[in-house]
């Protein structure tokens, strides 16, 4: 009975690759005629340890819309056999990903550049505060 489960989820499998595999080379594409990225740079990107946000976030959106599809293709069969498990668990992984850095790390970013500006304005503030401290010293009391 193992060895069905393997065939049905590798069988399920063959759309998820083609979708992922269309959608790098989609994005490497965009990347080196809009960004003018090299191709190593541009794949690199969709590396699965070093994914780019923006390309991140196709993933999960069409790992979403490939969910949806299976999940109204169950509901209408109603055969549970239908089910495409590897397209849940990329949904899963990959949403779990894209909402991490929608909803957390994206405000960390902001954030960090405020600060950085901030500390940047801070500090030409002190610089002509000591520049007129310097001033007031040489005049004539």
């Amino acid at each position: 009975m193992s060895s069905f489960r393997m065939r049905h989820f590798l069988a399920a499998s063959i759309p998820l690759a083609l979708m992922e595999v269309f959608l790098r080379v989609g994005y490497i594409v965009k990347e080196m005629r809009q960004n003018n990225k090299t191709f190593v740079t541009a794949l690199s990107q969709t590396a699965p340890g070093n994914m780019h946000k923006k390309f991140r976030m196709m993933t999960a959106i069409s790992y979403g819309v490939l969910c949806a599809i299976n999940a109204g293709k169950v509901h209408v069969t109603q055969n549970i056999l239908n089910l495409n498990y590897a397209a849940w668990l990329g949904l899963a992984w990959n949403g779990f990903h894209a909402l991490k850095w929608a909803l957390v790390d994206r405000q960390f970013a902001v954030w960090q550049l405020v600060e950085k500006k901030e500390l940047e304005r801070l500090g030409n503030t002190i610089a002509d505060i000591e520049a007129l401290e310097g001033q007031a010293a040489s005049l004539p009391v």
